[in-house]
């Protein structure tokens, strides 16, 4: 159970540095760590702690990845967008005075 959920590690360190998940699908995450759960409430439900455990930090790892696929993928290009829309008033404003 750990190596499968060490196997987690490097894909988040390398999103982490290319900054991007064009090549990464949002589903797979998001459906891996959906049968995590079910695992984990599986887990609980028989009693097996060591299980409870392993699966609690394979949702956390889960969790982490599927944030990144998904800010990188949608909301850091929104975000940024919206930062560059924000600026523009403030850009012609500035132009304008530098012109007076």
């Amino acid at each position: 159970m750990a190596a499968i959920e060490a196997a987690y590690v490097p894909p988040i360190l390398r999103l982490f540095r290319r900054q991007h998940a064009a090549d990464v699908s949002v589903w797979f995450p998001a459906l891996n760590g959906l049968g995590r759960v079910g695992a984990l409430v599986f887990a609980v439900h028989e009693g097996q702690a060591v299980f409870v455990i392993g699966f609690i930090v394979g949702i956390a790892l889960r969790t982490v990845l599927l944030s990144q696929v998904v800010w990188y993928r949608f909301g850091k290009p929104a975000f940024l967008a919206w930062q560059q829309r924000r600026r523009a008033p403030v850009d012609a404003a500035l132009d304008a005075m530098e012109g007076v």
